[in-house]
């Protein structure tokens, strides 16, 4: 029972690795700057420069991956570049709407899936 354990904790980290790179190159990996909403038109080129260094624009994806993965694992999301603030209190804000919607959705389909077996069980 424990190599059964065992086995099945190694394929799910291995899995969730598997899952994180895939969001992370379907992010990164897109075409266009990112952080070009950021950039203020008066900023001279150098400006523009330094800042991107700062965001780590010019990392390597490998370097930019441990990073992200590293934030992510401690629970940082980032900020938000359209919103400003930190990604984490933007979904914390929205989580309460999101688990309304799930439980109705939940008890709907519920509700239609007992209905639809009781009708198909006594009209068979």
């Amino acid at each position: 029972m424990l190599a059964y354990i065992v086995k099945r904790l190694l394929q799910s980290i291995i899995t969730m690795l598997g899952i994180s790179v895939i969001i992370f190159a379907l992010v990164n990996l897109i075409p266009g700057n990112p952080y070009a909403s950021m950039i203020d038109l008066s900023m001279s080129p150098e400006q523009v420069d330094a800042l991107l260094r700062q965001l780590g624009y010019y990392d390597p994806l490998t370097v930019k991956y441990v990073k992200w993965l590293g934030r992510m694992l401690q629970g940082d999301m980032g900020v938000s570049i359209f919103y400003k603030e930190p990604v984490a209190a933007i979904i914390m804000s929205r989580l309460g709407n999101t688990a309304l919607l799930a439980v109705a959705a939940i008890l709907i389909g519920s509700m239609i899936g007992i209905v639809t077996g009781i009708f198909t069980s006594r009209h068979r």
